[in-house]
C-alpha cells in the first residue's frame, strides 16, 4: 500500500533508529544516474554526464552516504553484497571510484567476503579506472555489452566496434584481479540465432569469468520504438524468437561447462557468484542511496527522487530523498521464498 508523503521521513526514521539481527541479508545499492550516450533501448535514461553535474553529484552522494552509514539499522548489521549501478558508474573520473570504495569501506560494516561490485562500460575504463577501483576496495567488475557485433551495437548505439570490445574485456579478464562478468542481451534489431550464437563464442573467448544474459524488453519513450517506427531499423525479435535465444544460450553453457547461477546469470570462475542479483532480487533488505535508487528495509519498499533537480535539492536542504514509499503486503515472507525458488537455480 502506498504511504503518503508525509508519513514517508517519519517512518523512515523510525524502521532506521532500531537495531536488527546480524543474522539478517543485507545489501547496498548506490546510483550513478547519468550516462554520455543514451542507449536506444533504453527507457531509464536520466541525466546527460557533465563534468560539473558529475562532480556536484558526487559531493551529494559522499553526504548521503555518511548520513545512512550512522542509522543505527546500518550499523547494528552486516552487508553482504554492494552494487554500485546506474546509468553509468565509470563516468566518474578515477579518483572517484577510488574515493566512492573506500568511502564504502569505511563507513558501512560489510561481512568478510563482501561482493562488491562497480558496473559500467568498456568504454573508457582505462587500466587507471581499474587500477583506481581496486584500489578502493571493488571485488567485482559488471560490463553492459549487450552485443559484440558492430552492426548490433550500432543499432542500439553503443559505443565500440566488436574488435575492440573483444580486446578491452579480454585485457581486464586476463590480468586476472577481480571477476569480470558481461551482460549480453538477446533480442536486439539485427542480432540473428546466429548473430546471438557468435555472441556466446565471444565472450568464452574474452575470458570473462562470468556472464549474464537478459531478454530485450522495449517500452516507454525508448528511441529504438520510434527509429523501427522509422523505417531506420529492423524491429527487435518476438517473444518466440527470444525464447530460442535463451534456449540457444542454456545449450550452449551446458555444452561448455559453465555454472547456472541463476535464470539470468552463469560463472566459469568460482569467484563469481552473483551475490548481488541473488539477495537483492529474493529475500535480502536493500538501503538505497543515489538519485532514482530503490530498497526495501523494514517492511517498506523505497525509491528515491529520479529528477536530479529534486534529490539534489533534497540533499542541499536537508529533507527526505525519498519520493515514493510502499507499505509491503503480509504475505512477503511467502512471496520471497517463492521468488528465491524461481530465481536460483
Amino acid at each position: 500500500m502506498p504511504v503518503a508523503a508525509d508519513q514517508q521521513p517519519k517512518i523512515f526514521e523510525n524502521i532506521t533508529s532500531k537495531s536488527v539481527s546480524k543474522s539478517n541479508k543485507r545489501c547496498l545499492y548506490i546510483h550513478i544516474p547519468f550516462c554520455r550516450v543514451r542507449c536506444t533501448f533504453c527507457n531509464f535514461f536520466q541525466n546527460a554526464a557533465s563534468r560539473k553535474l558529475v562532480d556536484d553529484y558526487f559531493d551529494a552522494l559522499l553526504q548521503e552516504i555518511e548520513i545512512k552509514s550512522q542509522l543505527a539499522w546500518t550499523q547494528s548489521g552486516l552487508f553482504h553484497a554492494v552494487y554500485i549501478g546506474g546509468g553509468t558508474p565509470t563516468d566518474l573520473s578515477p579518483d572517484q571510484v577510488e574515493k566512492l570504495g573506500k568511502a564504502i569501506r569505511t563507513s558501512f560494516p560489510l561481512s568478510t567476503d563482501c561482493e562488491i561490485t562497480l558496473e559500467g562500460r568498456t568504454n573508457r575504463f582505462t587500466d587507471e579506472m581499474f587500477d583506481k577501483a581496486l584500489e578502493g576496495g571493488f571485488n567485482r567488475f559488471s560490463f553492459g555489452i549487450q552485443s559484440f557485433d558492430t552492426k548490433v551495437r550500432r543499432s542500439a548505439k553503443r559505443l565500440d566496434d566488436r574488435e575492440v570490445v573483444l580486446e578491452r574485456v579480454a585485457a581486464l579478464s586476463a590480468r586476472d584481479e577481480a571477476p569480470i562478468i558481461i551482460d549480453l542481451l538477446y533480442g536486439l534489431p539485427y542480432q540473428t540465432l546466429d548473430v546471438f550464437e557468435q555472441d556466446l563464442h565471444d565472450f568464452l573467448n574474452t575470458g570473462a569469468h562470468g556472464v549474464d544474459l537478459y531478454q530485450l524488453v522495449v517500452g516507454g519513450s525508448a528511441p529504438m520504438l520510434n527509429m523501427v517506427e522509422k523505417g531506420r531499423i529492423p524491429a527487435p525479435a518476438t517473444t518466440p524468437d527470444k525464447a530460442s535465444m535463451y534456449e540457444r544460450g542454456v545449450a550452449f553453457m551446458n555444452k561448455h561447462h559453465i555454472k547456472q547461477l541463476s535464470v539470468n546469470h552463469w560463472a566459469r570462475d568460482n569467484r563469481e557468484r552473483s551475490q548481488y542479483n541473488s539477495l537483492a532480487k529474493t529475500y535480502a533488505e536493500v538501503l538505497p542511496i543515489g538519485c532514482g535508487a530503490g530498497g526495501n528495509i523494514g517492511g517498506y519498499g523505497l525509491m528515491h527522487h529520479r529528477s536530479f533537480d529534486a534529490y539534489m535539492d533534497a540533499m542541499n536542504n536537508g529533507r527526505s530523498t525519498i519520493a515514493m514509499m510502499v507499505k509491503q503486503g503480509p504475505t512477503e515472507s511467502i512471496n520471497a521464498a517463492l521468488k528465491a525458488v524461481l530465481i536460483v537455480v
